[in-house]
């Protein structure tokens, strides 16, 4: 895996400019940590924040029209279907049914904080990141079906690579680490001079992209 773009930056010259915001609501007194869109309901956005609530927000008309306890850091869709909301708090990642809010159930063997979490494209699978371990979770069998130990370094985002079903893209300070589950054997590739903060994937392009405290945005193939 290459790098085939890198050093992308936001700054006030960007296509977005104030008057092109069409909604804004200050909803918390606790920072908004994360949101995501459903991948069907495309009226549907859901936001987590550091006190522990998610809410679910219609577009159009834009407004708050859910909300319940059970995430932090992290908020993602099942893709594809969405009929589920994975929502990781503490050394917690949960599961909701997306209709009713009910927690159908939670994974919680990380001893640390889970910073991050990714589905693979499926949404058959689940894989949590805390700094010291990388967790693979089967959403049918509600178990975990295999795991790494970061042998000292730390991981801080995770994604399941577009085109390798059985390859996760972990990110660490300073570089990313691919991870072959099938063979347990991994390649540590140098990326970005500081922590790699996020990790997002194209299933259409096969391109990861990569995010870091070095201010830069970098793809990869």
């Amino acid at each position: 895996m290459g790098c085939i773009s890198s050093s992308l930056c936001i700054t006030n010259n960007s296509l977005f400019q104030p008057e092109d915001c069409l909604h804004a609501y200050s909803y918390h007194d606790s920072y908004t940590s994360s949101l995501d869109y459903h991948p069907k309901k495309t009226d549907l956005l859901c936001s987590c924040n550091g006190a522990n609530e998610i809410r679910y927000w219609h577009i159009d008309p834009f407004s708050c029209v859910r909300i319940f306890k059970g995430g932090t850091t992290r908020v993602r869709f099942q893709p594809r279907i969405g009929h589920l909301l994975a929502a990781a708090n503490e050394n917690v990642v949960s599961l909701f049914d997306v209709e009713t809010d009910k927690q159908i159930h939670s994974f919680q063997s990380h001893s640390e904080l889970v910073g991050h979490f990714s589905w693979d494209e499926t949404g058959d699978y689940l894989a949590s990141v805390s700094q010291h371990s990388v967790k693979v979770w089967s959403i049918t069998s509600r178990a975990c079906i295999q795991e790494i130990s970061s042998k000292g370094k730390l991981f801080n985002s995770i994604a399941f690579h577009p085109s390798y079903l059985t390859l996760l893209v972990l990110g660490g300070t300073r570089t990313l680490e691919l991870w072959d589950m099938a063979k347990n054997k991994s390649n540590i590739l140098p990326a970005h001079e500081s922590i790699v903060s996020d990790l997002a994937q194209s299933p259409v392009t096969g391109v990861v992209a990569s995010t870091s405290h070095d201010f830069s945005v970098k793809l990869w193939k």
